[in-house]
């Protein structure tokens, strides 16, 4: 599994954030990888006080780890 590739599934899934604020994260931050890292005073400005909370808790890992496996847990290799 690549990490990188799990920041932006974690951006992209996490409740709340929606296509705006993934947008504005990757412009505001370049990458997926630096807007996971960020501290909540960095997100709030740019995607609100939940959805900041919500991406630094990890909120969309099930998600996330169900889109890298593939059906019966097996893991994705394209």
């Amino acid at each position: 599994m690549s990490a990188a590739l799990a920041d932006w599934l974690q951006v992209a899934l996490t409740p709340g954030i929606g296509p705006v604020g993934f947008l504005k994260l990757i412009r505001h931050f370049g990458d997926a990888t630096c807007a996971v890292g960020a501290r909540a005073g960095q997100l709030e400005p740019l995607i609100g006080k939940a959805a900041a909370r919500a991406l630094q808790q990890r909120a969309a890992q099930p998600a996330v780890e169900a889109a890298l496996t593939g059906p019966r847990g097996m893991a994705a290799t394209c």
